[in-house]
């Protein structure tokens, strides 16, 4: 979570109190429209009583009672602070969001539930809080506003008393901008034309950095001076009307002024992509994870948001489903190509149909929500709108709609069957962005050729045996290859697929199983693949046999026995190695007990060598690919600590500090939400010197 999340207000006294909070409850609702109310005030007034002040602004995924805990916990408590019992608790919602969403939180602490409303919705319970000239005069002397009694009066009147919007106008009638902000009230008939009149002027000779800045610091409603590609942004805030300050060095962007931040003369250049991104990998370092995906998709930065989304997703399952599933519905389905895990998982979160009861009776309704529903993938419910659009203009005799029906539910069949237009290899290589691994093809002349490791692949005289007549031919050929050179006995065919079953039957089940695979086979090779001996079975002794299986383990041992300094050599076999790795073995049957002690072994392996290569590359100099390898390791592995260590040294090499620290984060997050475990010591001391700037 953004830390300027749960920073309050800083406490300012030069207006009148606003809301008597000596006499409120336990559970107290404030209603205000839009700009009355003065928070920097609340927050003095809360703080005059002796008690702790907790100030949480939620997003609309954070307003369940769980969330809402999660973000109480993540406060820091100092010792010498106030119980978090005997503690107030701000909960100022967004503009427009009803207060009857916020629930569930423990009973016995005072909270004071602030909901800036910005006056559309109903009048019931709102406060009225308009102030008046003698005390706009008042806090005008106070801030040394230059502006004449005359001009305060109609900002005023204009602003229909609204104190915290006029608070914003008069930090900005100081010093040189006092004359843009008398012009725009003098040419303002009401608050927008107020604030659109001030922004232009005071933005008026801003360069493309400061612009940027603003419109990335609109999006994200916050900013600090860490956040570097967030700086030009903050020229002078406390003459600035849209910032408003929070304890720790934080500005919020107010509402009232973003709206036409956003419409800035800002185009998504090449500077600003770099800013974006930039900014990106800094919200990481504050783990900021869900802020920074958010962010790129409000600037239509599809792959960045996906790629943050994939190097958290653990995390975010696990804390906030509902904004992944949100999130998702939002990527164009361009970007869900490329990144095919995203895809399976919008699938998987997808809502279920709705039933029949729920479904529109006019068959132009159903049409268009199935036609939502398919672009969003929700394929089972597109499918169920498409057949009840169906239904509806056979009735009706809307021949069109009919037509486009019958399209909708060919490509949910067609989804179905084929998947996301992703190529298969593709979708098992891990962090996004990593180029699909090309199968490596045996060097010579082989007369089989089987790929185990991923997707089950046999080639046998050149020709691909691409039909099967049945699952266990296949398996009893995948078993006898796994088990090569080794004969294996009837027994222990029998043992593998039909445990349990008489002797008599398993033995008719086992011919027949091999009978489908002799037939199989026979119609690609003339030459028998699979022969019987001396009650074993094995792969054909006189076939020359290529297996992966067998390359692989051989080249993790020829790089075990690789010689102290052929660097080069040994990174050429590790590469060789893990490009052969495409996938766990026989990843088309995974709960088949018998492969599963030789997969795991296969499976560790791949690791280590990812981890041996990993290595290698850093000491190389070669910092990129050291981080894509051990990133490839953490997707297998993501709780191996050396790996986390072994990016942010490459980060730290690569002048990335900001990328260090939130690799840090993400180590830290994962060993808590899988083990219960804190970083170990070596892990923490290499932050602490990442954060300090010193040399590694």
């Amino acid at each position: 979570m953004l830390a300027a999340k749960a920073a309050a207000p800083l406490p300012e006294r030069r207006w009148p109190r606003q809301i008597d909070v000596a006499g409120m409850s336990s559970s107290h609702t404030i209603r205000t429209s839009e700009g009355y109310l003065i928070e920097s005030r609340l927050a003095a007034d809360l703080e005059s009583r002796g008690q702790r002040v907790i100030w949480l602004r939620p997003g609309e995924h954070d307003l369940r009672p769980a969330s809402l805990a999660r973000m109480l916990a993540s406060i820091d408590h100092p010792a010498s602070s106030a119980p978090l019992d005997k503690s107030i608790v701000v909960i100022q919602l967004a503009v427009g969001t009803m207060p009857e969403l916020v629930s569930g939180l423990p009973a016995g602490r005072e909270i004071v539930l602030a909901s800036i409303l910005d006056g559309t919705g109903p009048d019931k319970g709102l406060l009225r809080l308009p102030t008046d000239r003698r005390a706009v005069g008042a806090a005008a002397e106070q801030l040394g506003s230059s502006l004449p009694p005359q001009v305060l009066d109609r900002l005023v009147d204009v602003t229909g008393g609204r104190a915290a919007l006029i608070d914003s106008v008069l930090r900005v009638s100081r010093g040189p901008s006092a004359r843009t902000a008398m012009l725009a009230i003098e040419q303002a008939h009401d608050v927008h034309s107020l604030i659109a009149a001030t922004t232009a002027g005071l933005l008026e000779n801003a360069g493309p950095a400061r612009l940027d800045a603003l419109v990335l610091a609109a999006r994200l409603g916050y900013a600090h001076d860490r956040l570097s590609a967030l700086r030009p942004a903050l020229d002078t805030p406390e003459r600035e009307p849209w910032w408003q300050p929070l304890m720790g060095g934080w500005q919020r962007l107010d509402h009232l002024w973003g709206n036409p931040l956003l419409l800035l003369p800002a185009a998504m250049t090449a500077p600003c992509r770099d800013r974006l991104i930039r900014l990106a990998g800094e919200l990481e370092a504050e783990s900021a994870h869900a802020e920074a995906i958010e962010l790129c998709l409000r600037t239509s930065a599809w792959d960045t948001a996906a790629a943050v989304l994939s190097d958290c997703l653990d995390i975010m399952l696990a804390e906030r489903t509902d904004a992944v599933r949100h999130w998702l519905t939002e990527f164009p389905p361009t970007t869900l190509a490329r990144h095919s895990a995203l895809s399976r998982l919008r699938t998987a979160l997808a809502p279920e149909p709705p039933p029949d009861s729920a479904l529109p009776r006019d068959p132009w309704v159903a049409l268009r929500e199935s036609s939502a529903a398919l672009t969003e993938m929700r394929v089972d419910t597109a499918r169920t709108y498409a057949h009840r659009a169906g239904q509806l203009s056979r009735q009706t005799g809307e021949a069109t709609v009919r037509g486009y029906a019958k399209q909708i539910v060919r490509l949910t069949r067609h989804h179905s069957m084929e998947g996301p237009p992703v190529p298969r290899r593709a979708e098992r290589d891990g962090p996004p962005r990593r180029p699909a691994v090309r199968a490596v093809r045996p060097s010579g002349a082989s007369d089989l050729v089987a790929y185990l490791l991923g997707e089950f692949r046999l080639i046998l005289d050149g020709q691909e045996v691409t039909s099967w007549s049945g699952v266990r031919g296949s398996s009893v050929l995948k078993f006898l290859m796994v088990q090569r050179p080794r004969p294996v006995t009837r027994g222990m065919l029998i043992e593998a697929f039909w445990p349990g079953v008489q002797l008599a039957s398993a033995k008719n089940r086992l011919h027949v199983a091999l009978y489908g695979l002799r037939t199989d086979l026979r119609r690609v090779c003339s030459k028998p693949v699979v022969v019987h001996r001396r009650d074993t079975y094995t792969i054909n002794p006189e076939l020359t046999v290529w297996l992966d299986v067998e390359e692989f383990s051989a080249l993790a041992a020829a790089n075990t026995m690789a010689r102290a300094g052929s660097r080069d050599e040994a990174i050429r076999a590790l590469q060789a190695a893990c490009a052969l790795y495409r996938g766990d073995l026989i990843e088309d049957i995974p709960y088949a007990e018998w492969a599963a002690p030789e997969r795991e072994r296969l499976a560790t392996t791949y690791v280590d060598l990812l981890a041996k290569l990993a290595r290698l590359y850093f000491d190389d100099g070669r910092y990129p690919a050291c981080v894509d390898t051990c990133r490839r390791l953490l997707v297998r592995d993501p709780c191996r600590e050396q790996a986390h260590r072994l990016v942010m040294r490459s980060y730290r090499r690569l002048d990335e500090p900001h990328r260090a620290v939130a690799q840090f984060e993400l180590c830290k997050r994962l060993l808590q939400a899988r083990l219960g475990m804190t970083p170990d010591p070596k892990t923490v001391a290499l932050y602490e010197s990442i954060r300090a700037h010193r040399d590694l």
